[in-house]
């Protein structure tokens, strides 16, 4: 099992972390490259130099990024994560975005015979560490199937809510309430 994790502030850090302890090969790849370094050190993770080096890793792409403008810049360009999958690849990204942005990146990955799964997560570090994440993706259940080895690692539930785009309105919904 590799997996590639795409931004490594407090969440991704903690997700490479657990990944790392349960045996996983982990490539690691941070827009501030001391931070991915840093996470390399404490876990033993691979450090890729681009986004697209990191996709190209390993079968599973994990994101966790701050904001859609910090998504949409980790998809798109010669280095970016767009430009280093292959088909079968499943790129599950668990940033907290707008729906209508977890469709447009899924529309890239698919274009390159990918699949992404629009994938919030419901909980914080502790609850990584611990594994007791809550999953809400949205997408192809074929593609959420390639990915629960991986996220079930990091989760104690996992709810395929719908098609691609459903996962952000759900976790959209859920911050409302808890607002």
């Amino acid at each position: 099992l590799a997996v590639a994790v795409i931004g490594t502030g407090r969440m991704g850090a903690a997700m490479a972390a657990r990944l790392r302890a349960a045996g996983v090969a982990v490539t690691v790849y941070n827009r501030t490259a001391e931070r991915a370094r840093r996470v390399a050190e404490a876990t033993g993770a691979a450090v890729a130099e681009t986004a697209r080096e990191a996709a190209a890793a390993a079968p599973v792409v994990l994101v966790s990024l701050a904001d859609d403008r910090a998504v949409t810049s980790a998809y798109q360009g010669p280095d970016g994560i767009v430009a280093g999958v292959s088909p079968g690849t499943v790129v599950a990204d668990t940033s907290t975005i707008d729906p209508r942005t977890a469709r447009d990146m899924g529309d890239l990955v698919a274009a390159r015979g990918a699949g992404l799964l629009d994938a919030p997560v419901s909980g914080s570090v502790p609850s990584v560490e611990r594994g007791e994440l809550t999953v809400l993706a949205g997408g192809d259940p074929a593609d959420l199937e390639r990915a629960r080895p991986v996220l079930g690692i990091l989760a104690r539930q996992i709810f395929h809510v719908g098609p691609a785009g459903a996962g952000a309105t759900m976790k959209l919904a859920v911050n409302s309430v808890e607002d």
